[in-house]
């Protein structure tokens, strides 16, 4: 099963969970780092890096556990709309955060 294979569209709730990575906990940056900004701003772009910051504040904040996120909602306050299609561009921000390693899918949850 390819555990990065993103949905035809994205659903209105979003379920996240922290992506735990032994080597990145010990050596990396989390979302909220000014690393971030000054290193993966450039490569994600500002959508997705937004994006992810928000994701992984949900996720980090929730543990263990899977959050669910309404991405009506985070879409309209990242000001992107309310597109939920495979080509919106909250859909493409997800998929720029899983080509890059900082997210991945892991059935209908995605890991941040």
């Amino acid at each position: 099963m390819n555990t990065n294979a993103a949905p035809e569209s994205l659903p209105t709730t979003l379920h996240v969970r922290a992506l735990m990575d032994p080597v990145v906990e010990a050596h990396g940056f989390g979302p909220a780092s000014v690393y971030v900004e000054y290193c993966w701003l450039g490569v994600l772009g500002p959508t997705a890096t937004f994006l992810y910051r928000r994701l992984g504040a949900v996720a980090g904040a929730a543990g263990d556990v899977v959050a669910a996120v309404d991405l009506v909602d985070v879409g309209v306050s990242l000001g992107v709309g309310e597109g939920m299609g495979r080509n919106s561009i909250l859909a493409r921000a997800i998929g720029r955060l899983v080509r890059f390693g900082v997210a991945e899918w892991r059935g209908d949850v995605l890991a941040v």
